[in-house]
């Protein structure tokens, strides 16, 4: 199973509990297969609804593999590779 580094940013590390760490996927997982994992692990979480997916991208959620924003690739079918550094952060607004 390839391991991924994860890392988390902003105020998603007061919900994580954690900045970073490494996550074994199954082979051929995808950021989507990802998310399904940390939904499962944070499921316990208030909160834990933001890695949801359902029938598209997160509104709240930028994610980044390797430094490039996942809406540039296949989005959540971007397959993930062993030593992959996926970014997770809050989208931030305002004015």
């Amino acid at each position: 199973m390839p391991k991924i580094r994860l890392q988390f940013t902003s105020t998603l590390v007061t919900f994580t509990k954690e900045r970073e760490s490494d996550v074994e996927i199954p082979a051929g997982g995808t950021v989507n297969t990802l998310l399904e994992a940390l939904h499962r692990k944070y499921s316990k979480e208030d909160g834990a609804r933001m890695f949801e997916n359902k029938g598209g991208m997160s509104h709240v959620l930028v994610i980044l593999v390797n430094g490039t924003d996942i809406r540039r690739e296949d989005g959540l079918d971007t397959e993930l590779h062993e030593g992959d550094l996926v970014v997770i952060m809050p989208v931030i607004a305002g004015g």
